[in-house]
């Protein structure tokens, strides 16, 4: 989808991933919610269960071979699949020149207009942070120096993962922790699936010396993803199995398969309502306003994901226990949203297939509007992007032992509820990894790695026929890209050998003028045992259009594998480069917020304020 961020070569990535073997249930928190007509045409990719009786037969279905003698057992659905870190009202800015800066909140984001989580953000006169996972601390940056004006505590049972900045509202995301095995005091850890569950906190800092909570919500399963369009917040969760009164085999009483037997029966006798999300313990839906996937039928494809239930609820700071939902059935994956879009996925387990569905997002409502899939595996939410209403994305196909054999694009678009391929292209990387993408408007670029870089661009101007346009192989790669405006794309990632071992971090500089022949114009490297954060986590990225200045954190593992410092990334309009230390705000997630006039809030373990030119 085209949007302020995505010029023709200084585009933000969409990505988002999605999820298959689905059942979707339109809820409010605690009572059924009246639908309504859904903001696109009603798919057809999913039909409705007739009753209270079907639904639960379908979950029974999809688990009696994971139930042993001693309860849950057999194959283990993830929470969440591998991937980056999950993600305010104005769009992104974007300078004219086609580089692409932070969001209003001062976060790196994927998308314009879609804000995402992370361990600290600014308002320009605040900055708002996450301190050992327990803590919001409020900075007051307004002033010659920074000045702490709170600090708050997460209350006891939780530890939080990422907060979101929407007005005078934080919205912390969290799981609750509980005690390990043997019940040492100190043993604690992030309860999993539908037994700890998740919360999220909303806090009002209308005062920010003294915020007051306005909620604290529990919901059943995993945050796979939180994001925030203006004064809208969604909210999206994995439920995992529910917690049942299974027996276990006893001598003298019950032998294994007696135990088998009678666990078996309890899953077939269980209640429907233990196997959908819940909030505060609230039930969700009615049995026929639940939907279930027929766009792949389990006989043809072999599909399965997953007993878990994934919900996708929205609310409005101030407003939590007023959500609204939409559920699916089916392992939660990695997610990517638009402001009109959100995916979910989920592999097919057994076979390299992954699962998608679409949501369409319409001010406070969203509805289901089509599912597909691709033969092949998805990376990360990296690796998808949405232009023009065409779902873009970066798929490696493997061979029998699960090696990568190749790798390409595919165009998927929706077509009566079902997202329909158009679109293929194979050849890029063969026997190599995925390492980055970035999508343009028209213009795809993607690097892999396995001695050589191999960077491709692909043109995707006619969408049912991407075509490769170029090919640079040079030492190395790179993984996170950025545009940073006049044809020139920023790469960060792992400086290496022509045989492909690792010689430490590198920023590279790319001059995509000519697509078909892209050359590296710059390039810095930090020495060995380095790396830069931003290759793992783009949220550790900044990029100031003006100065031409980008920020990051840099790690020296002989210093320790916590220890970072602060480095500047100076490139000129030709792409040369040059780097200049800052001062290290300590913390092992350290950011860089863009306040005003050249000021930029360094956010670790304190808050320092520099002056960038």
């Amino acid at each position: 989808m085209e949007t302020p961020a995505k010029t023709a070569l200084g585009g933000s990535l969409i990505s988002a991933l999605a999820l298959g073997g689905m059942v979707v249930v339109g809820v409010t928190a605690g009572v059924v919610a009246d639908p309504g007509a859904p903001p696109a045409r009603a798919a057809t990719g999913l039909t409705t269960f007739q009753d209270c009786a079907s639904l639960q037969r379908w979950y029974v279905d999809h688990t009696l071979d994971q139930v042993g003698p001693y309860g849950w057992a057999g194959r283990i659905w993830p929470e969440r699949m591998p991937g980056y870190a999950t993600a305010l009202g104005e769009d992104t800015a974007v300078a004219q020149d086609g580089g692409v800066a932070n969001g209003p909140t001062g976060t790196n984001t994927q998308e314009s207009g879609v804000d995402e989580p992370d361990v600290a953000k600014t308002d320009g006169r605040l900055v708002v942070q996450l301190t050992d996972s327990r803590r919001v601390v409020i900075t007051d940056v307004a002033g010659p120096a920074p000045r702490r004006l709170a600090d708050w505590r997460l209350p006891d049972a939780s530890r939080a993962d990422g907060l979101l900045l929407v007005g005078h509202h934080v919205i912390v995301s969290s799981g609750r922790v509980v005690a390990m095995a043997g019940g040492a005091r100190d043993s604690k850890m992030i309860a999993p699936g539908g037994g700890g569950g998740s919360e999220l906190v909303d806090l009002d800092i209308s005062d920010p010396a003294h915020p007051v909570l306005d909620s604290r919500t529990s919901w059943t399963g995993s945050v796979l993803s939180l994001r925030q369009y203006d004064d809208t917040v969604r909210l999206v969760t994995s439920t995992g199995r529910p917690e049942l009164p299974f027996v276990h085999p006893e001598r003298g009483r019950l032998t294994p398969k007696q135990a088998l037997r009678r666990n078996r029966e309890i899953v077939r006798n269980s209640n429907v309502g233990g196997w959908l999300p819940a909030v505060d313990s609230n039930p969700v839906v009615g049995c026929s306003d639940v939907y279930h996937p027929t766009t792949w039928p389990r006989s043809e494809t072999g599909a399965d994901t997953g007993p878990d239930t994934v919900a996708v609820a929205t609310f409005r700071p101030g407003a939590v226990d007023r959500a609204t939902a939409v559920a699916v059935t089916g392992a939660g994956g990695e997610v990517y949203s638009s402001t009109d879009r959100l995916y979910v996925t989920s592999a097919d387990w057994g076979r390299p297939r992954a699962q998608l569905h679409a949501f369409a997002l319409e001010g406070d409502r969203t509805a289901y509007v089509a599912s597909g899939s691709v033969a092949g595996e998805i990376r990360d939410r990296w690796s998808l992007d949405e232009h023009d209403g065409h779902l873009r994305v970066a798929v490696s196909w493997p061979d029998r032992l699960g090696h990568t054999r190749d790798n390409g694009i595919v165009v998927l678009d929706e077509r009566d509820g079902r997202l329909e391929q158009v679109g293929e292209l194979r050849g890029l990387g063969v026997d190599e990894e995925i390492q980055s993408v970035r999508w343009f408007d028209d213009l795809a670029v993607l690097v892999t790695f396995r001695q050589m870089d191999p960077l491709y661009t692909i043109d995707l101007a006619d969408p049912t026929r991407p075509r490769r346009l170029g090919e640079l192989k040079i030492p190395g790669f790179s993984a996170y890209l950025h545009p940073i405006g006049d044809g020139l794309l920023l790469g960060l990632g792992t400086d290496a050998t022509t045989a492909g071992q690792s010689r430490g971090a590198q920023a590279g500089v790319f001059d995509l003028a000519d697509p078909a022949r892209t050359q590296q114009v710059g390039k810095v490297t930090f020495g060995r045992d380095s790396a830069l954060g931003a290759g793992d986590d783009p949220h550790a990225f900044t990029w100031l259009p003006a100065p031409r200045v980008a920020i990051t954190a840099l790690q020296h593992w002989e210093a320790g594998p916590f220890a970072s410092e602060m480095v500047l990334l100076r490139v000129s309009t030709s792409g040369a480069v040059t780097t200049e230390p800052l001062p290290s705000p300590g913390g092992s997630q350290p950011r860089a917020l863009p306040l005003e006039d050249g000021r930029i809030a360094l956010v670790g373990d304190r808050v320092e304020v520099v002056r960038v030119t």
